[in-house]
């Protein structure tokens, strides 16, 4: 606001300098939907680049409409780092071992 009535002379309402910020980030960056379209196009370049990279976008459908719900994204890189920094280990379901002390 400050900076239209320093450059330009004129006062300007706070709404109105919110709905032309919001203008120009969808001009520069696209709207929302446009957005969320490219998802399924980047996890697509990431295992293009690397087939061992992963990339799931979660959707379910509601109505004709779908929903995004969530992004799942792992580098194959940091997946072996983590693999290799894990110890290995035994897990024992407790539902399964039996005698003198089950469970």
């Amino acid at each position: 606001m400050s900076l239209v009535r320093k450059h330009y002379s004129i006062d300007v309402a706070r709404d109105q300098c919110y709905k032309a910020k919001n203008l120009a980030k969808e001009r520069i960056q696209g709207s929302i939907e446009e957005q969320y379209a490219k998802l399924w196009d980047y996890c697509e370049e990431l295992k293009r680049k690397n087939s061992w990279n992963i990339g799931l976008v979660k959707t379910s459908l509601r109505g004709d409409d779908l929903v995004f719900e969530g992004l799942y994204i792992c580098f194959a890189q940091l997946r072996k780092w983590f693999i290799e920094g894990c110890r290995t280990m035994v897990g024992f379901d407790g539902a399964f071992i039996k005698g003198q002390h089950p469970g």
